[in-house]
């Protein structure tokens, strides 16, 4: 039986201000890189055959970090996984976006399955990219009978999580959020 390992990046200082960051490339901060060694050290026994991973820096550095236990495998940048794309709200602190932006409420820019503004990539955007690549890596990995291992995001976990454990759209937003490094593994 073949396997999906899907992981959540390290921490970030955007995480612990609470900050919306989408396609903003935020870097792991000390805590985070610390959290993907932790992770890392947790996976070295785990067969992973490859690996795809979000490009923005905090999930691939997440995933070479796990890799440094995985010294074969192959690495294969997938734009699919980055992070939701939050548009002119990237940046903005969570607390603060009522304030600044009184024709929205925060929850509906967070957590919604509608296009916010036409510029907030919604969570039915989302799962037009990533479940494509789901059934793509399910298949190959059953196929193949390999491990496959994807280095991602908030956003498109909840998508990962619904694909895999057949959650209504109403579950995924009412899911609770990944934390860093967080680890989910799927038999396919």
């Amino acid at each position: 039986m073949s396997k999906i390992l899907i992981f959540r990046h390290g921490e970030t200082d955007y995480n612990v201000e609470k900050r919306l960051q989408g396609f903003l490339d935020i870097p792991l901060n000390e805590r985070g890189k610390r959290q993907a060694k932790e992770l890392s050290e947790k996976l070295k026994a785990e067969k992973i055959d490859l690996m795809y991973s979000s490009p923005l820096s905090r999930a691939l550095d997440t995933a070479k970090e796990i890799l440094k236990g995985h010294p074969e495998t192959e690495l294969v940048l997938e734009k699919s996984l980055q992070e939701r794309d939050f548009g002119k709200y990237a940046g903005t602190l969570k607390a603060e976006l009522p304030e600044k932006f009184p024709e929205l409420k925060g929850a509906e820019l967070i957590n919604t399955w509608k296009s916010v503004d036409g510029r907030v990539e919604s969570y039915a955007e989302i799962r037009e990219r990533v479940f494509p690549l789901l059934e793509k890596i399910s298949e190959k990995a059953r196929k193949e009978n390999i491990n496959i291992a994807l280095s991602t995001h908030k956003g498109p976990i909840r998508l990962a999580r619904m694909f895999f454990e057949k959650k209504t759209e109403e579950e995924v937003l009412d899911m609770h959020m990944a934390k860093n490094c967080q680890l989910w593994e799927y038999e396919v």
